[in-house]
């Protein structure tokens, strides 16, 4: 039986636009199928998120900011309150996958550190992490404290404070709770310690299987055409990662 439970969230806009891809190239290569947290209701078996606390936290930012990537972070806080597995693996909708990803393979990854991350160093904004992929171990000692810390930034409204939180988002609050665990001399892994790249995840282990689409390229025309490509090509010994790589230049350079 598989230790990895995988989320990811999104909304009904999101899911027709790109997001079902998303889902149906990770159901195909993962251990089990992803659960979606989502805004709305979908043509997908989901969780929709109707929280008070999440309303209340709405409520409270008004037209700000913060507003985008509440969601997200209220669907996580859902998904670290209620364990199913002994990993927790969070995938952010705007991927895709075209290679099977094993449990073995991701056992290499967190062992049994408390998480797994993409670091990120921004020149302007300083070193946080890109939370569009992590692995968090649901059964280390610091886990419950980890979560506690999470969940108190929002709950608090902390996270509004920009003193702390340079950024409004998920990505820094993340960072924030993986460095005072490491403080606490808990390990964390990051899979781009050289931190080279804000869009790091074909910079590391991961880019032999997965691909992230962030910003423009994540509703282009033609990105859907090119992850069927790369997956099929596949079976021809292609490699599908060179195909999406040649395909996200493409777009870079528009």
């Amino acid at each position: 039986m598989s230790k990895y439970h995988f989320i990811t969230t999104m909304s009904r806009d999101y899911y027709d636009t790109i997001g079902y891809k998303m889902i149906e190239t990770f159901n195909n290569s993962l251990s089990n199928s992803v659960e979606v947290y989502s805004e709305d209701q979908l043509p997908y078996e989901s969780k929709v998120l109707d929280q008070p606390r999440l309303h209340r936290f709405l409520d409270d930012l008004g037209e700000t900011r913060a507003r985008a990537f509440a969601y997200k972070a209220y669907a996580l806080i859902d998904a670290f309150e209620n364990p199913k597995k002994k990993y927790l693996t969070f995938l952010d909708a705007d991927m895709v996958c075209f290679r099977p990803i094993t449990d073995e393979f991701l056992d290499v990854l967190i062992k049994d550190n408390l998480i797994v991350y993409v670091g990120v160093t921004h020149k302007t904004y300083g070193s946080h992490c890109d939370s569009c992929f992590f692995i968090l171990n649901t059964e280390h000692s610091y886990y419950n404290e980890f979560v506690s810390m999470y969940k108190d930034i929002y709950e608090s409204r902390k996270i509004l404070n920009e003193e702390l939180f340079v950024k409004p988002n998920d990505s820094y609050v993340l960072a924030w709770c993986i460095t005072q665990a490491e403080k606490q001399g808990h390990a964390c892994i990051d899979l781009h310690p050289e931190r080279k790249s804000l869009s790091p995840v074909a910079e590391t282990i991961l880019g032999t299987y997965i691909r992230h689409f962030k910003a423009s390229r994540k509703i282009n025309e033609n990105m859907l055409k090119y992850i069927d490509k790369a997956i099929s090509g596949m079976a021809k010994k292609k490699d599908p990662a060179r195909i999406l790589e040649l395909f996200d230049r493409r777009i870079r350079r528009k």
